[in-house]
């Protein structure tokens, strides 16, 4: 026995009680099994499909064996009236299996909690600040090409702040190589 979700589109030909009707028909291969039904409406499709453009949407929650399942399916396909059909086994479902496991329901509480924490700080602030140690944090760390944009901008007396004193280099000369020099004066003596 396992748990099952079935998507069901009905042709939108059909009227709402018609559609019912061929929905009674299929469940009634699953006997005295309890099933929750959920009746979504008439919606327009996306793209036509038989040769339709609106279809009823039942969804179906139940507890049964696979055989029946099966059964459901075939008769379902069989049916010219039934547009598309969608069986999920929700137990082999990712998000089920993660409900039933303990650490990881505790370990999305405590996510939540998280999450709660900072959207209540951002409501009262406006902002969100990071509690803890700032050593490791990048932000905080100021590059040359900042503290140079820094020291233009305020001069030499810079705010308080802990930003190591750098000499003013010109950024916009390039260096040249003393490589080449080198090359130079090595064919002048071979000259």
């Amino acid at each position: 026995m396992a748990k099952y979700e079935i998507m069901l589109m009905v042709s939108g030909q059909l009227n709402q009680n018609q559609a019912q009707a061929v929905n009674d028909e299929l469940k009634a291969v699953f006997g005295k099994t309890e099933i929750t039904e959920e009746y979504l409406g008439q919606k327009t499709l996306e793209y036509p499909i038989k040769k339709e453009v609106t279809a009823h949407y039942f969804n179906l929650f139940l507890t049964s064996d696979g055989k029946s399942v099966h059964e459901y399916k075939r008769l379902a396909s069989i049916r010219t009236d039934v547009l598309r059909i969608l069986i999920l086994n929700t137990e082999k479902e990712f998000g089920y299996r993660a409900s039933q496991n303990a650490k990881k329901v505790a370990l999305a509480k405590q996510k939540q909690a998280r999450y709660n924490d900072i959207m209540k700080q951002v409501q009262e602030n406006g902002y969100f600040q990071i509690k803890g140690s700032k050593r490791n944090s990048r932000v905080e760390k100021a590059g040359a090409k900042e503290v140079w944009m820094l020291r233009e901008k305020f001069g030499e007396d810079l705010p308080e702040q802990k930003i190591p004193v750098l000499r003013k280099v010109n950024l916009t000369r390039k260096p040249t190589p003393n490589k080449s020099s080198e090359n130079k004066q090595k064919v002048e003596k071979q000259a």
